[in-house]
């Protein structure tokens, strides 16, 4: 996230309110959100809602000792419930001024 040279970083306790003026001001598509644990591609706003792209998924050991992974692709708003949400966001970076 740290290629662009337009990153905002915070303490992931910074209120949405504030974080939301930082993503008002990316362009959606170009704009990558989150933590160092975790990100996600904004994809813009609609009827007040904003919305993120995303990978999710888990890994396990099978018999044979293979791991395997799951993985899918997630887009939901930024506010999800029981998920990875704005709330754990400390970096915006937008790829483009």
């Amino acid at each position: 996230m740290h290629y662009s040279d337009n990153v905002f970083v915070f303490p992931a306790d910074t209120p949405r309110e504030k974080k939301y003026e930082y993503l008002d001001k990316c362009e959606p598509g170009l704009c990558l959100v989150g933590s160092d644990g975790h990100m996600n591609m904004f994809l813009g706003k609609v009827n007040g809602c904003y919305y993120v792209i995303h990978m999710g998924g888990y890994d396990y050991n099978a018999k044979d000792g293979t791991v395997m992974m799951y993985r899918r692709a997630n887009v939901n708003d930024t506010e999800l419930d029981g998920g990875y949400n704005i709330d754990n966001w400390t970096k915006i970076s937008s790829l483009k001024p």
